[in-house]
């Protein structure tokens, strides 16, 4: 029993830790190169994840921002691509 208790209480400070440095301490670094990585690659699980680390440590606004910029930045990405013909314009649509 009372080895139960401690692995659970190490478990969450543990957790506590990942969350305060890998989250928290690595948020401008995830958001700026790892957010796009993992939407190029679509790997939707680890951003699933990310969605969640960010949710439990509240830092869903600067995730909101990366997530707006990333649309931004792809959007522009496309149009600049565009060229004045239908076959263009359903290349970039489809």
């Amino acid at each position: 029993m009372m080895d139960e208790y401690f692995e659970n209480h190490s478990f969450s400070l543990n957790n506590s830790i990942i969350y305060e440095y890998m989250v928290k301490g690595c948020q401008e670094e995830l958001l700026k190169s790892g957010l796009p990585s993992l939407m190029n690659e679509r790997k939707y699980e680890s951003i699933m994840l990310l969605y969640s680390y960010m949710h439990d440590v509240e830092l869903l606004g600067p995730l909101k921002t990366a997530w707006s910029h990333y649309i931004y930045d792809k959007g522009i990405y496309y149009l600049k691509g565009l060229q004045n013909s239908r076959a263009s314009v359903m290349t970039v649509v489809g």
